[in-house]
C-alpha cells in the first residue's frame, strides 16, 4: 500500500515532467518516421528516374508519310479515267463509255454519266459536284475554280490560308473580299480587322474655376485642367476661340444669364448669375458650369488591330487613320460595347464590333 502510495505522489510531483517526456518521445519518432519516409521516397524517385533512362523507343525513326497516294486519289475523284473511244468500232460486248444508274427509282435505267436527263424516262440528273462553280475539293474555303484562275493548288487546303502577295491577307480573306491575292495593292478594307477592345467612361479632364472680364469687354476664362501623368491640375487662361492646353478642346463661347429669384431670408426679388462656357472638340460641344465638375462623360476607346494585335486609344470624338483612310468617332455605345465611324473621304458610317 505504501509502495502504491509512493507511486502515486511520485506521478503527482513529476506528471509534468513525465508529459513533455512522453511529448519529445513522439516528437523523436515522428521526426524519425519523417526522414525515414524522406529516404525512401528519394531511393523511390531514383530509381523512377533510372527505369525512364533506360527506356528506348520501340521505332527510333519513322519514314516521313507520305501524301502522294492522297493526292493522286484526289485528283482521280475529280477526274476520273475514261478509256479512249474508237468512234469506227460499232459491234462489241461493253458499252464503250462510263455509265450511271437514272436517278429515278423506277426507271434505274444504265445512262451515260454525262446525262443531265435521262434519255428513257427524262428523269434530270444531279449534277455533278465537281462542275458546280462554287466546288471546293480541299475543304479550305475556297472553290476550285477560283484557285485555278490565280494558279494556286485546288487539292491543297494551305493554299487558301497562305499570303501569296504579302499584303497581310491570307488567300481565303482575299477570296471573300473578291480582291486579287497576287497583288498587294488589292487587299480587304484594312478597317474590317480593327474591332473594339473595351470603352471606358471617363470624366471631362477640366474645370471652370473663374472669369474676368477685359477692359475691351471680352473674357479671360481661368480653367484647371488634370493631365494625365501630372501630379496636380495645370491652369490655363484662355480666351475665346482660343485652344486649351494640349486636351484638343478649344473655348466656343462665355455664357452668362441673370434670373430674378426671391431671397428666402429676405423674401425679396435678387439677381442670380450663371455662368458656363462651351467648349469643342472635332465638332461636339461641352458645357461647363462655373465651380463645378464636368457633368458629361467622355470615352476613351482601345481599338484592337486583328492582324498583329497592335493596340491604340482614340478619344470618344476622336480620329485616326487607318492605312491612308481616316476616320473620325461619331457614336459610342458604351453598353453593347461598339463604335461608330466615319470615312471622312466618302462619309460611309461603319460600325466597329467588340473583339
Amino acid at each position: 500500500m505504501a509502495a502504491t502510495n509512493g507511486f502515486a505522489a511520485f506521478i503527482r510531483r513529476h506528471y509534468d515532467k513525465l508529459i513533455a517526456l512522453a511529448a519529445a518521445a513522439a516528437l523523436l519518432l515522428a521526426l524519425g518516421t519523417l526522414a525515414t519516409g524522406r529516404r525512401r521516397g528519394a531511393v523511390e524517385e531514383q530509381a523512377y528516374a533510372s527505369r525512364l533512362d533506360a527506356l528506348k523507343p520501340a521505332h527510333p525513326t519513322l519514314d516521313a508519310v507520305s501524301l502522294v497516294a492522297y493526292s493522286n486519289a484526289l485528283r482521280q475523284l475529280a477526274s476520273p479515267y475514261r478509256i479512249a473511244i474508237d468512234p469506227d468500232r460499232t459491234e462489241g460486248f461493253f458499252v464503250p463509255e462510263s455509265r450511271v444508274w437514272c436517278a429515278s427509282r423506277t426507271c434505274r435505267y444504265p445512262i451515260p454519266l454525262a446525262s443531265t436527263n435521262c434519255p428513257v424516262c427524262q428523269t434530270p440528273q444531279p449534277v455533278d459536284p465537281i462542275t458546280r462553280k462554287e466546288f471546293d475539293g480541299d475543304g479550305g474555303g475556297i472553290p476550285d475554280q477560283w484557285e485555278k484562275t490565280y494558279g494556286l493548288d485546288p487539292l491543297n487546303a494551305d493554299d487558301d490560308v497562305k499570303d501569296s502577295d504579302g499584303d497581310g491577307f491570307n488567300n481565303l480573306a482575299e477570296f471573300t473580299a473578291g480582291t486579287n491575292p497576287l497583288d498587294a495593292k488589292s487587299h480587304p478594307d484594312r478597317l474590317g480587322l480593327i474591332r473594339v477592345e473595351k470603352i471606358d467612361v471617363t470624366r471631362l479632364p477640366m474645370k471652370f474655376m473663374a472669369v474676368t472680364e477685359m477692359p475691351n469687354k471680352t473674357y479671360r476664362i481661368q480653367i484647371n485642367v488634370w493631365e494625365v501623368g501630372a501630379p496636380q491640375a495645370s491652369t490655363y487662361f484662355v480666351v475665346t476661340n482660343q485652344m486649351i492646353g494640349k486636351t484638343g478642346f478649344r473655348l466656343l463661347r462665355y455664357i452668362e444669364t441673370v434670373e430674378k429669384r426671391r431671397n428666402p431670408v429676405t423674401k425679396t426679388l435678387m439677381d442670380y448669375y450663371e455662368r458656363s462656357i462651351q467648349v469643342e472638340r472635332n465638332g461636339k460641344l461641352k458645357t461647363l458650369k462655373l465651380g463645378e465638375d464636368a457633368s458629361q462623360d467622355d470615352y476613351k476607346i482601345t481599338f484592337v488591330q486583328t492582324l498583329d494585335n497592335t493596340r491604340f486609344e482614340v478619344a470618344g470624338d476622336g480620329e485616326f487613320t487607318v492605312g491612308d483612310k481616316k476616320y473620325r468617332v461619331i457614336a459610342v455605345d458604351n453598353e453593347a460595347t461598339s463604335v461608330v465611324l466615319r470615312s471622312d473621304a466618302d462619309k460611309v458610317e461603319t460600325t466597329v464590333p467588340k473583339l
